[in-house]
């Protein structure tokens, strides 16, 4: 199962899942920085906290390790031995997006070739989404 999160405008983290709909919403103030990088790495930061608060250890950052994800985490608790994927976009994002359309293939290609045993969960983390309904009727 996929659930995603958006930070809207307004700086709140709302938390959906496709079966659940909105499960809760988080208010917050972020530091605004004008580089795209330090944008990003400063969404990452709340996404970063907030899994924190929920039990979850990071092992991995695309910032310091270059790697496809840009963050990945354990629960022990959630699922003992499983990777959490973690995408974080600090933009706008489209159903369209031909740029995360690729991304995602990648994920579900690594996703296809583990064992069923050893597959990650993916956790995706977004800024804003365009046309929420097409992105809900996806997930």
């Amino acid at each position: 199962m996929i659930t995603y999160y958006t930070i809207n405008s307004t700086l709140s983290l709302r938390i959906k899942n496709a079966s659940k709909g909105l499960l809760m919403t988080i208010q917050f103030i972020l530091k605004r920085r004008e580089s795209l990088t330090g944008k990003s790495e400063a969404f990452k930061k709340s996404v970063r906290s907030y899994l924190e608060s929920q039990g979850y250890s990071q092992t991995t950052d695309s910032f310091t390790e270059g790697s496809l994800e840009d963050m990945v985490f354990h629960n022990p608790i959630v699922a003992p031995g499983k990777n959490f994927i973690v995408e974080a976009k600090a933009e706008t994002l489209s159903f369209k997006s031909q740029k995360f359309a690729k991304e995602f293939v990648k994920y579900f290609k690594k996703w296809q070739v583990c064992e069923p045993s050893k597959r990650f969960q993916f956790l995706l983390f977004v800024q804003e989404l365009k046309e929420p309904e097409k992105w809900e009727s996806f997930f």
